[in-house]
């Protein structure tokens, strides 16, 4: 998912999602319109989300970073969004050691931020409580943290089927990376609970809610996986549009492939878990 020309033209899905929670909770956020606040967005991406939902709800002069652990995605933000003055993005793996010892990145320093916000990145993270434990030590005291994340979408039974087909395996052999750990977890909300808790976070709102979005037709679905799967760019081009085939041959047999009697057309029906949570320290 390193190409921010597509993503920021295919992440309806997640604009969306992202747009009616930051609605819902903004007031959550007690700013002090002074601007002396600090802001962290983590898995920043290409900076839309951040930049064109986020910023207009809060303070004009509040120091604002986003991070995100592609290299192309940061180069994108600063150059198209990067303001010197208030706004910079760095590359950064919240799920790294990168807090321990010396710190080569000045503004990633513990109790740095009153706020921290994070829109569907957390899903990427397998050790979950290494990145929670640096959210935590990154945010201030009485800080608060607006978190939402996938915990299941069909898309990584996909992932899986493909990456058990002999053409794709050799170029799936981490699959595992790239699904929620919570997708397969029994009772994700009691898992991620207890992780946070130990990590030491007070709870304000926790929920999985389940979600629908409906892609108008079956490019759009291709446009879109193309845009979030890391495999494809790993596949010679011959190959990537036979992948985006058979993840919709895999799609139409989970039956989600339906004809619109309305518009002719068929449409995708994406259902999924969103994990909306607020934390405090």
């Amino acid at each position: 998912m390193n190409n921010a020309n597509l993503y920021k033209k295919s992440n309806v899905l997640q604009r969306r999602d992202a747009k009616e929670i930051i609605e819902e909770f903004s007031n959550l956020f007690n700013w002090h319109w002074d601007g002396s606040d600090s802001l962290l967005d983590i898995g920043c991406g290409a900076g839309d989300v951040l930049v064109e939902l986020l910023l207009p709800k809060i303070p004009i002069n509040t120091k604002v970073i986003g991070i995100d652990i592609s290299k192309e995605m940061i180069k994108y933000a600063n150059e198209n969004y990067g303001n010197e003055e208030y706004l910079k993005f760095h590359k950064v793996d919240i799920e790294s050691d990168f807090l321990e010892g010396d710190c080569k990145l000045t503004p990633m320093i513990p109790n740095s931020f009153n706020f921290i916000t994070s829109f569907y990145a957390l899903h990427w993270i397998q050790n979950q409580r290494q990145a929670l434990s640096n959210i935590y030590k990154l945010l201030k005291p009485n800080g608060t943290c607006l978190l939402i994340f996938l915990i299941s979408n069909p898309i990584y039974d996909v992932y899986t089927h493909l990456s058990r087909m002999k053409k794709y395996s050799r170029y799936m052999t981490d699959v595992e990376k790239f699904i929620s750990p919570y997708h397969y977890e029994e009772k994700p909300l009691d898992v991620f609970e207890s992780t946070v808790t130990h990590v030491g976070f007070k709870i304000s709102h926790i929920e999985i809610r389940d979600q629908i979005f409906i892609y108008d037709n079956v490019e759009i679905l291709k446009y879109s996986v193309k845009a979030v799967n890391p495999f494809t760019s790993r596949m010679p081009d011959s190959l990537q549009n036979e992948f985006l085939s058979d993840y919709v041959k895999k799609v139409d047999d989970l039956n989600l492939i339906r004809f619109n009697e309305e518009t002719l057309k068929k449409n995708v029906y994406t259902p999924y878990k969103l994990m909306v949570t607020v934390l405090s320290k």
